[in-house]
């Protein structure tokens, strides 16, 4: 197969993910709703307001009307061994009630057992993401985010090995290879803090909170910067070349501590990472084939780039030659 109908492909396939992470509605349970939400009814307004809602999948086919009023429908829902009652507005209700399931946002008024609606998700939806109660609808930066810390990570830790060949054979083609993966690396951990910078400010109210995994790749950017910087500063080719390969050993050393250690082993505000404690992947089905999509279809990209400045490197240096 050419190469060029792999790039297309390549392309194709993140389009596809990127659309699938975005576009795939969440659901979660009622047990859920009534666990994370809180309604409060003004009856000076005479309205509900809840401290958030959350979206819940609802069957149709175990649901009956019992009430109706000019605006809303109240509706009587058996899923299980116990009865609920839901508060829709009829808007909503006509949108509904031709189709099997729906998932609406929802949030639990604890004095009348019942759940308020605030809009409707989907309608038989065809493939759903389980609800994450500390995400949300944020879990779907889990498909960027930690596919472009993943990328950094392979490229700074490819730069050194890269740095080694070239201490032991002193080609200068490996001192290109080195710096243009560990530049990509540079890209994708500041892509990554710009993702996590961006999920900070909805979980946590800032954009960063010097927490330890913001603190860990906030300093491996500075010494990736600081590798730029010193190629900049030597004129020489060789020169530069075993300056620059000493220090990516270096710094490449110290990835997996600030990387994978050194946030495992503080407090931290961030999530659960995505292998836990007991070397187990917990995540929805759904989830895992999009996010392991998204994780090829990154890693894939970083190589096809990767491939591109080498081939560069090799037309300069004949050029040169």
């Amino acid at each position: 197969m050419k190469k060029p109908i792999l790039k297309y492909i390549l392309f194709i396939w993140l389009a596809i993910v990127f659309f699938y992470a975005l576009m795939i509605p969440i659901k979660g349970s009622l047990s859920t709703v009534k666990k994370f939400t809180e309604v409060s009814y003004d009856s000076l307004s005479k309205e509900f307001t809840a401290n958030k809602f959350i979206p819940v999948e609802i069957d149709n086919t175990k649901m009956v009307k019992i009430k109706d009023s000019a605006n809303f429908v109240i509706l009587s829902y058996k899923p299980d061994t116990s009865n609920y009652f839901i508060r829709i507005s009829n808007t909503i209700y006509e949108k509904v009630n031709s189709s099997k399931k729906f998932i609406i946002q929802a949030a639990y008024y604890q004095k009348e057992n019942t759940f308020i609606t605030r809009s409707l998700v989907a309608t038989d939806p065809k493939v759903t993401f389980g609800y994450v109660p500390a995400l949300g609808e944020r879990e779907r930066i889990l498909f960027f985010h930690v596919p472009m810390a993943w990328v950094s990570v392979v490229a700074f830790i490819m730069s050194l090995i890269y740095g080694i060949k070239y201490i032991r054979k002193r080609e200068l083609i490996y001192d290109h290879m080195a710096s243009s993966s560990a530049a990509l690396g540079l890209l994708f951990a500041i892509l990554a803090t710009v993702t996590g910078a961006i999920w900070a400010k909805f979980n946590w109210g800032a954009f960063w909170n010097w927490d330890p995994r913001q603190t860990s790749i906030f300093v491996l950017i500075l010494i990736y910067g600081a590798y730029f910087a010193l190629r900049s500063a030597i004129e020489s080719d060789e020169a530069r070349a075993k300056l620059s390969s000493v220090y990516t050993i270096l710094a490449g050393i110290t990835v997996p501590f600030f990387m994978f250690i050194l946030p495992r082993i503080v407090d931290t505000l961030h999530p659960d990472p995505i292998i836990n404690t007991e070397g187990k992947i917990n995540m929805d089905g759904i989830i895992l084939l999009i996010f392991l999509s998204s994780l090829a279809g990154f890693t894939a990209l970083f190589f096809w780039v990767f491939s591109l400045r080498v081939r560069i490197s090799k037309m300069k240096m004949k050029g040169e030659g």
